[in-house]
């Protein structure tokens, strides 16, 4: 058990400083005049009108970064209440 939580613990993907450091850097690059992510988010929800397989490509590849954040953070809040149930405190108030 010991062994499986350490290999855990040495992945990139489950480190917290990688995620944000590939949020920061790819996820939002170039940073000007506006994010490349946050442009293609607001072109996807006006339609996508235009929008070609390169554009399509590029969502995915700036916004991958930001999956993996949300991902992190399902398995964080996953966790705190397995240890929560597993420790019988669930339901007792402070």
């Amino acid at each position: 058990m010991a062994s499986k939580e350490k290999q855990k613990s040495l992945n990139p993907l489950n480190s917290w400083a990688t995620i944000i450091l590939l949020c920061l850097v790819l996820g939002l690059a170039p940073f000007t005049p506006e994010p490349h992510v946050w442009g293609k988010i607001k072109w996807v929800l006006g339609g996508a009108d235009g929008m070609k397989l390169m554009d399509w490509g590029d969502l995915v590849l700036h916004g991958f970064p930001w999956l993996l954040l949300g991902r992190l953070f399902v398995l964080k809040v996953r966790d705190i209440y397995q240890r929560t149930v597993t420790s019988g405190t669930e339901g007792e108030l402070g």
